[in-house]
């Protein structure tokens, strides 16, 4: 358990159980939050951190306890504004449960895998995964899962082995088209996004679906790429 000082020089737990006037062992029990530890003695533990710049080592706490928590989140394209969504709320309820995310994204036009941005994930301190699926992977119904890390993917389509969940994309056009043409309107656009995305198809089949059980025919599809400048465009 060491890191380095403020003067550059690795800090030990001997060096601030020397310092603090205790044994290495209650220094471990005030890193890891034990109670069996008197205030005054925290005190002078955590002061003696201060003064040598010592951190934990969580890499070594987590061979101990058997967890880094630490979330690993794989996102393809984060400036998407439904991606910024998504991932404050998972910052959200990592910040509730004290746990950290680590993140990968995946970007342009490089080939995107589920077993790639696992393989990736899986080399980085965490317990478990989000793959933030935007897009159909090619190895979606093949990809298995990293052993021993749980493994979510943030999809529509079910998986045989993972996890999935996601926003109910059909559900959602579905009550919308449902409302529109409850209050008379029949003749309505739908503005698609990429082809590509897995969002857009979804909630295009919840549309003509709604539509085709009212026997109204659709109009013709628009599609934008979810630019403000492409929904204008579209408007």
């Amino acid at each position: 358990m060491a890191q380095q000082t403020r003067n550059g020089h690795s800090a030990s737990a001997a060096e601030v159980a020397a310092l603090a006037g205790v044994s290495r062992q209650t220094v471990s029990r005030v890193v890891n939050g034990m109670p069996n530890v008197t205030e005054k003695t925290r005190k002078r533990v955590l002061a003696a951190m201060e003064e040598l710049g010592f951190r934990p080592n969580f890499a070594g706490a987590a061979l101990r306890g058997g967890s880094y928590r630490s979330i690993g989140l794989c996102m393809y394209n984060i400036t998407r504004v439904g991606n910024l969504a998504t991932l404050e709320g998972i910052m959200q309820a990592a910040r509730e449960h004290d746990f950290a995310v680590t993140m990968i994204e995946m970007g342009g036009d490089k080939p995107y895998t589920l077993a790639d941005a696992s393989r990736r994930m899986v080399e980085r301190p965490v317990d478990g995964m989000i793959l933030n699926m935007n897009r159909m992977a090619p190895d979606f119904e093949e990809f298995v899962p990293q052993p021993g890390v749980r493994t979510v993917i943030l999809s529509m389509y079910a998986h045989p082995r993972c996890t999935t969940i996601d926003s109910d994309q059909y559900g959602s056009c579905e009550l919308l088209t449902n409302y529109l043409l409850e209050h008379g309107h029949s003749n309505m656009r739908f503005v698609a996004g990429p082809e590509n995305s897995i969002s857009s198809r979804f909630r295009e089949a919840g549309w003509r679906d709604t539509l085709g059980r009212a026997h109204v025919d659709a109009a013709p599809m628009l599609r934008g790429d979810w630019s403000a400048d492409s929904g204008y465009a579209m408007g």
